[in-house]
């Protein structure tokens, strides 16, 4: 990994040093289908990239990190369906989603651990591609938390067909 220091100038477009450069999920939101999300999901070999309580999770075995989840693990982890989010398609069309689990992340089975995308981040924990996918998940599953109520109506959001953006009911005038 590089760093803004390692050179001593000019410098390059800062942004190609964000975890979010390294993204390269196939987002096309502008044209899936209402039903995307849930073609996805159900999708043969779809991912997951989880959380719990809001954390990133990953999967450990000895030295090896794994972020990514089959849907059966997802299934086996008390999954919150309202909170998936279509990330989009990796590079050979295989869906990415996100989805937050009801799982303690303090009381977890012991081939998983929580962690954050600061350190996965600065401690280099997986290539490029894979911290982009992990850093836009945990954005929009944090947007996600934190918008569950239209903040001009109060009402709860219908479920966006894309990735970016959810929609209220129409206010009653």
């Amino acid at each position: 990994m590089t760093s803004i220091f390692d050179k001593a100038g000019p410098h390059d477009d800062p942004s190609a040093l964000t975890a979010f450069a390294g993204c390269r999920i196939i987002r096309d939101s502008e044209h899936r289908a209402d039903d995307a999300l849930i073609t996805a999901a159900r999708t043969p070999g779809a991912r997951f990239i989880a959380f719990a309580g809001g954390r990133p999770l990953v999967k450990h075995e000895r030295q090896v990190l794994d972020p990514y989840f089959a849907r059966y693990e997802i299934l086996e982890l008390s999954p919150d369906r309202e909170s998936a989010v279509l990330l989009g398609h990796d590079a050979n069309g295989m869906p990415l989603l996100s989805i937050e689990l009801g799982v303690d992340p303090e009381a977890l089975p012991a081939h998983l651990k929580v962690t954050s995308t600061r350190a996965v981040y600065s401690e280099g924990l997986f290539d490029e591609e894979t911290q982009g996918a992990l850093a836009l998940a945990t954005s929009l599953n944090a947007w996600g938390r934190n918008h569950r109520f239209c903040g001009c109506c109060g009402q709860r959001p219908k479920a966006p067909p894309v990735a970016f953006a959810g929609s209220a009911p129409p206010a009653a005038t």
